[in-house]
């Protein structure tokens, strides 16, 4: 297991802080003849000679390896979706007890290079700070997208499913409190499930023939496909990941709407379930709500989106 101290991914490899710390100067220290060359070279992990170097100590200090690769999550996203910039703290641990000053190593041991090599370690003009964050830029954003085929012009997006305990509870909320409309269901016997597809849309629109009326709800685009496995509904213990807790995934769905006050008092008086009040946070005038099954829905008005991005 790791030990207590504060770790950051460098490439493939996890080390603890001031032990990669003093990996990075030592390498620095390497890179100085070709500093005296002119030739400024900043210190990468990715750079295989990283790596030699770690292996160079590891064979001749003890105690000086990699600990395991846990991953270094970030904090829990905002309803936004976005990652806070605060590190979370390192995985469970029964290794040292908290509280042990990083550095210290399963066995008692430091994980620390001789005070003399890590002095003279640290005055190495060459140490680098590890790189801030980023997102990709418009450029590369728009780079990696292809121009679509043609093949592909009448392709939509027709559907998202959400897997739900109680279609009872789940068809008032998204009729009742959203204002959608159940265009069909589906029943598969021999498999136990059945499909409910709602939408925005008239339901005098829907045609009466079953045939027609299954084509039809088809093609309509960006409906709610709510699946439910019968008796679930009777389990205490069962319920659904709604992905925005660890392990992370889907997100949320989203609702635009002419005025996001409004719709959110009535919210209220509904006794709906909020994630984010419309005057929370520093993303003002949106708002995040929960299903019936802790799904995030999102409330937007698509004018006033264009004063947050």
């Amino acid at each position: 297991m790791p030990p207590a101290g504060r770790i950051y991914k460098k490439s493939t490899v996890l080390l603890e802080l001031d032990t990669y710390d003093c990996f990075r100067r030592l390498y620095g220290t390497l890179c100085s003849r070709a500093a005296a060359r002119g030739t400024h070279r900043r210190v990468n992990a990715e750079d295989p000679r990283f790596y030699s170097t770690l292996q160079l100590i590891n064979s001749t200090v003890r105690g000086l390896l990699p600990v395991p690769a846990y991953r270094d999550e970030r904090a829990p996203p905002d309803p936004t979706g976005h990652f806070r910039s605060t590190p979370r703290a390192s995985p469970p641990s029964s290794g040292p007890a908290a509280g042990t000053p990083p550095g210290t190593e399963r066995g008692g041991a430091e994980h620390r290079l001789p005070a003399g090599a890590a002095a003279a370690a640290s005055s190495s003009p060459d140490m680098a700070a590890p790189a801030e964050l980023s997102g990709l830029s418009d450029e590369a954003a728009y780079g990696a997208c292809s121009e679509p085929d043609a093949s592909t012009k009448d392709f939509l997006l027709q559907q998202t499913m959400l897997r739900v305990k109680d279609p009872k509870k789940s068809l008032d909320f998204y009729t009742r409190v959203l204002g959608m409309t159940l265009l069909q269901k589906f029943d598969f016997p021999t498999m136990k499930f059945s499909l409910y597809f709602l939408a925005y849309e008239d339901k005098n629109d829907i045609p009466k023939d079953k045939t027609e009326r299954t084509a039809w709800t088809f093609s309509r685009k960006a409906t709610l496909e709510l699946t439910h496995n019968w008796g679930t509904e009777n389990d205490e213990n069962q319920s659904y990941h709604n992905g925005n807790s660890d392990p992370r995934g889907f997100g949320h769905i989203g609702i635009a709407v002419p005025d996001v006050h409004k719709a959110c008092k009535r919210f209220e008086e509904l006794g709906v379930t909020f994630v984010k009040k419309p005057d929370d946070g520093k993303m003002k005038g949106l708002a995040f709500v929960q299903d019936p099954d802790g799904y995030w829905i999102e409330i937007l008005n698509p004018n006033h989106m264009v004063t947050l991005t």
